[in-house]
């Protein structure tokens, strides 16, 4: 029951766009000759000696080329990683998930494909934070209306399922034969989904813009942005501390220096006690000054580290849609 679940719902992303690597239709693992499989193996090695080096261009037209001799998923995977790597994340995202779908059907036929059918399914979920996702719901469409988000063309049988798009302004366009068409831009956030109902029935010029907020992603950087100004704060503190002492530490060193040309190896007589006195002053100051500039400059440290871990997070989480347009206004959202 686990093994279709998984192969169900990373099926859909085979269904919602063209895979990248469509045009590699290699035999069947299971039914590759020898010769086919030494190509191929040698083809893959390649490729392999490539993506280590980072050559991830290169070792993906390599990789292609082994696909297109056996449709290997070990091989789809590692394409998979090339496209992550060059950051074609929606490319990397369809075909981790393609990866794992046919990993699982060739896994009763070699175990070892269930390690890649694994790797590519935690691949594929490290992946989700960093995209957007559309939920549509398409309302009078016919067989013959055309769906596409950012030029590309979304299988009517996709329409129910989250499309994964790259974080940022992209159009969508529903087109029916006959019909005008419904245009509309939308502003991803990234580890958003967004809802999108569209009217085939109700044409647009495309002036509507949705712009989709992550709520918690917002909060956690409110929340997170005063880390800056301390660590500013902190950074001066510890300068402060430093420059504290310096001085004093000098004038310490100053004073010490004179009571020893007065005083000698002997006790210092009452008539030098302030002088003595100050001195110890002065040394108690510069340490504190010396224990102020290093709880000054760990504290610094850290909030900048708190700062630059969380300024760009931005995880999963409900999504606001903000229309605005001269069509229509007002919010839209999932949670």
């Amino acid at each position: 029951m686990r093994s279709a679940s998984v192969i169900y719902s990373l099926a859909l992303a085979v269904v919602l766009s063209q895979a990248p690597l469509a045009h590699a239709a290699g035999v069947d693992p299971v039914v590759a000759t020898s010769v086919q499989r030494d190509q191929a193996q040698s083809i893959y090695a390649r490729g392999k000696g490539k993506f280590d080096t980072g050559d991830y261009p290169g070792a993906l037209k390599e990789f292609q080329n082994s696909l297109e001799i056996i449709a290997s998923p070990n091989t789809r995977l590692y394409a998979a990683r090339c496209l992550d790597k060059m950051h074609r994340l929606v490319d990397a995202y369809v075909e981790y998930g393609r990866t794992a779908i046919e990993a699982k059907e060739y896994e009763h036929e070699d175990g070892r494909y269930a390690k890649a059918a694994d790797a590519a399914v935690a691949e594929r979920k490290l992946l989700l934070p960093r995209l957007g996702f559309l939920q549509f719901k398409i309302t009078n469409a016919n067989d013959q209306t055309k769906l596409t988000v950012g030029g590309e063309e979304i299988r009517h049988a996709a329409w129910g399922e989250d499309v994964p798009v790259m974080p940022g302004e992209i159009e969508v366009v529903l087109d029916t034969p006959g019909a005008p068409p419904t245009k509309s831009k939308i502003i991803v956030a990234a580890g958003a989904h967004v809802p999108l109902p569209l009217d085939a029935n109700a044409p647009s010029n495309g002036a509507d813009v949705l712009v989709s907020t992550d709520p918690a992603a917002h909060a956690q950087g409110s929340n997170m942005k005063w880390t800056f100004p301390a660590a500013i704060i902190s950074g001066g503190v510890a300068v402060g501390g430093l420059v504290t002492f310096i001085v004093a530490g000098a004038l310490s060193l100053s004073t010490h220096s004179d009571l020893d040309q007065s005083c000698g190896s002997a006790p210092c007589p009452p008539s030098k006690a302030s002088e003595v006195s100050s001195g110890k002053t002065q040394q108690t100051v510069a340490n504190v000054g010396l224990v102020i500039t290093a709880v000054g400059a760990v504290a610094s440290g850290v909030f900048f580290a708190l700062y630059f871990t969380h300024k760009d997070a931005v995880p999963a989480a409900p999504a606001i849609g903000i229309v605005l347009g001269p069509t229509q206004f007002g919010l839209r959202g999932t949670f």
